[in-house]
């Protein structure tokens, strides 16, 4: 069948700007399949005379693979849009939820996923604890997030700060020991008055 797009608004804002436009995440109306449109405008003598669009599905890591090239890794990678809906994900069940929903209101703050950037600590999908970073994608109004296991992304740092803690009471133990010492000694002639 056709379909018309003239009402669509990734339609109406590549005839208004004359660029290229990547959609928001929208599900299929043929499949059912959550899916991103892009459309680029074609100009002849700096008129738009057609269009040129392709459909990406966005179940699972098909997008992050055709982005990025892989998705293997320690970590995770999804996509999120700015409005919060998880665009790409490599379990396809969170595709098109929101992300507080799927990760929960610790992971990401809002406002990191707007702007794009930051990154915090919190609680992954399975409840584990780990690193999330985010950065704001170039020709799209989304945000490329990456998770990392907490554990193995401080391993080191925790580590050496038990280390450090160690060290620290080692040194206050015999500081204090030798103070100690030093003020039974003054003392000691002050005590046979």
């Amino acid at each position: 069948g056709t379909i018309n797009l003239a009402n669509r608004e990734y339609f109406k804002q590549a005839l208004r700007t004359r660029r290229p436009v990547v959609s928001d995440p929208l599900q299929s109306s043929i499949t059912g399949k959550p899916l991103t449109i892009i459309i680029v405008p074609v100009m002849v003598l700096g008129e738009v005379k057609a269009f040129v669009a392709g459909a990406i599905d966005l179940d699972g890591q098909q997008l992050i693979r055709a982005l990025l090239g892989t998705d293997e890794g320690a970590g995770l990678l999804m996509l999120v849009a700015a409005d919060g809906t998880i665009i790409s994900h490599p379990n396809p069940d969170f595709v098109m939820r929101p992300v507080t929903q799927v990760m929960g209101g610790n992971a990401l703050s809002p406002t990191s996923i707007r702007q794009g950037d930051g990154w915090s600590i919190g609680q992954d999908s399975r409840g584990n604890m780990a690193v999330f970073a985010a950065v704001k994608l170039k020709y799209a109004d989304w945000t490329a997030v990456g998770s990392y296991p907490y554990q193995e992304e401080f391993s080191a740092l925790v580590s050496v700060r038990d280390n450090a803690i160690a060290l620290t009471v080692i040194v206050a133990f015999f500081t204090g020991g030798v103070i100690a010492a030093l003020v039974y000694r003054f003392i000691a002639p002050i005590q046979r008055l």
